[in-house]
């Protein structure tokens, strides 16, 4: 009897470590779970939730844990954190979720519509920046400095050769020519920049402006700070002549390409004008600075991300997939950054972690390079394919209303006819449609040609002008 009473006490304290262990397993799943709803007003659009892997995460070829649905989307996962999207016809939102524990998260995301991109330009361009009334840019046809103003391209730099320009605002720039030669752009003219050393050594030259009109010069190893009058000091001396530089408000980033035990190390110190040197961790591709200083954007062929300059701290910039290649970046303000991934321009705002997907590109062309006037109320896009369909395209950030027409002359321009060609500028003022005859053309009145041209096509040729030139534009 004592025996059978043994067995069943046996069995009961089983019982109730089995019942505490898997309490304390669901108290600890509790701990380390929580749940996300996520819901859309738009019952056609598609909601996705991905983990975003960790350095913690132990698999990292295994595929990121992703959920879907339409309408709403209710999981409980485990923490960490997660984008949420939700993507329709043309539109899209991106929201960064930092889940902790035990927590429940709700999210109501409704993406915005988009605003339609418009032609300015059709011109073959880098390195381009503007303000209310004109537009620079390095026309890499021709590798010289144009200006766009009143709808009239002008060339700054007719007797120079550039690769490449920096620009602190579209009065004052630095470009670099072909030799590595550092030329200063001030005011609409372009001169000899004068540099810290008296004859260009056959090293590498490197260059940057910031927004305050300081110019940063490496010679070699050596780094150099000054402004558009010389007055050059040296700044900082890396281990490395294989440097690059990025500006930013009264500092610089020196990146330096370290090469030990047959391997390249990528390292990078932020030196103030002052001469403070401090290291940082970045992963550094296409880098721009917020106004401020305190973030700094940096994109790759593994995506966007935003640092903290003030804690170090790092996060994704989301779009549709955190892996997208960015092309271009610009800071709106200090808590806004507008990017473009491919065909499309999003904006990511700091404070609620959420990207919004403002703007298409036409055609099913790249956007490849980001600039905003001085009122921020236009963002300019250079846009272009493999095939050379390139542009200068904007997108206004203040409810712009724009012409049919113009979206109408975009469907069909740039346009080569039999003996001229038809393009565009739209910059500020009535438009103007450029009427290019060939070399090769016969004797003609052109301009009367073009115009019965888009008359036949259904256009009122009244609401713009027509210019007769003689240089094809982006060519």
């Amino acid at each position: 009897m004592n025996s059978y009473r043994g067995v069943g006490w046996l069995g009961a304290g089983l019982v109730a470590i089995v019942v505490a262990i898997l309490i304390l397993l669901q108290f600890l799943a509790y701990l380390h779970k929580g749940t996300i709803i996520i819901s859309s007003s738009a019952p056609h659009n598609t909601i996705t939730l991905t983990k975003v892997a960790s350095d913690d995460d132990d698999d990292d070829e295994s595929a990121p844990q992703t959920f879907t649905g339409h309408n709403s989307l209710s999981e409980t996962v485990g923490l960490g954190r997660y984008v949420a999207s939700v993507q329709g016809n043309s539109v899209a939102t991106t929201q960064i979720i930092d889940l902790k524990s035990h927590e429940t998260l709700r999210y109501i995301i409704n993406p915005i519509t988009t605003t339609s991109m418009a032609p300015v330009a059709y011109q073959s361009a880098q390195n381009l920046v503007t303000n209310d009334s004109s537009l620079v840019y390095l026309d890499t046809t021709t590798r010289q400095i144009d200006e766009i103003s009143n709808n009239t391209i002008t060339v700054l730099s007719p007797n120079n050769s550039f690769q490449s320009v920096k620009w602190a605002n579209v009065s004052f720039g630095v470009a670099q020519d072909t030799s590595g030669h550092l030329f200063l752009i001030q005011n609409g003219s372009v001169s000899p920049l004068t540099v810290p050393q008296i004859y260009y050594p056959n090293i590498p030259v490197g260059y940057a402006v910031a927004p305050d009109e300081q110019i940063y010069v490496s010679f070699g190893a050596t780094v150099y700070v000054g402004n558009g009058g010389g007055n050059f000091k040296e700044l900082y001396t890396a281990k490395t002549s294989a440097i690059g530089l990025i500006a930013g408000p009264s500092q610089v980033i020196v990146s330096e390409s370290i090469s030990e035990a047959g391997k390249v190390q990528q390292d990078e110190v932020e030196v103030s004008d002052s001469g403070k040197v401090a290291n940082k961790d970045f992963d550094l591709g296409t880098v721009v600075w917020s106004p401020n200083g305190q973030y700094l954007a940096s994109s790759n062929e593994d995506g966007g991300v935003l640092y903290n300059n003030a804690t170090g701290d790092s996060s994704p910039i989301p779009d549709v997939s955190l892996t997208s290649f960015i092309n271009g970046m610009v800071w709106l303000n200090n808590t806004t950054l507008l990017f473009s991934n491919g065909g499309q321009v999003w904006a990511y705002n700091i404070a609620n972690q959420k990207s919004q997907l403002i703007a298409n590109t036409p055609l099913d062309v790249s956007a490849t390079e980001l600039s905003l006037n001085s009122s921020h109320t236009y963002l300019y896009i250079l846009t272009g394919n493999s095939s050379g369909n390139t542009a200068i395209r904007r997108v206004g950030l203040a409810g712009q209303s724009i012409p049919n027409y113009i979206y109408q002359l975009q469907d069909i321009l740039p346009d080569r006819l039999d003996n001229y060609s038809l393009s565009l500028i739209n910059l500020t003022g009535t438009p103007v449609v450029l009427v290019q005859p060939y070399p090769d053309a016969p004797p003609a009145n052109y301009i009367q040609t073009a115009t019965t041209q888009l008359q036949s096509l259904g256009f009122n040729t009244s609401q713009f002008s027509m210019q007769l030139t003689s240089t094809i534009p982006g060519e």
